[in-house]
């Protein structure tokens, strides 16, 4: 049970990374 949450708090984390100033960066860095 405790890799349902962690699956849940992921994306909203993602969502919180878009929001930020400069996602293409974010989107490069990553890439």
């Amino acid at each position: 049970m405790a890799g349902d949450p962690e699956v849940a708090v992921f994306p909203m984390v993602l969502r919180r990374f878009d929001e930020m100033p400069g996602p293409a960066a974010l989107r490069e860095f990553v890439n």
